[in-house]
């Protein structure tokens, strides 16, 4: 066999997966940047219907039943 035949046919080499990895970092890290900045923005905007919270009042004397 020539040494020119032999070097026609090289081994296989392994694939590298460095750079898809990378890739799928990056991707990842912008998805949640976009989440942190559209949760932001919504936080911010005015609701059109405002907000109503419920408060109860009550006193110890008519709630407390001591038996005194």
């Amino acid at each position: 066999m020539n040494p020119q035949e032999q070097n026609q046919n090289p081994a296989p080499q392994e694939k590298s997966f460095g750079a898809t990895i990378g890739i799928i970092i990056i991707v990842v890290i912008v998805v949640i940047g976009a989440l942190y900045y559209w949760g932001g923005k919504m936080a911010n905007q005015n609701p059109t219907q405002p907000q109503t919270t419920n408060v109860t009042a009550t006193t110890s004397s008519a709630t407390s039943t001591t038996g005194y």
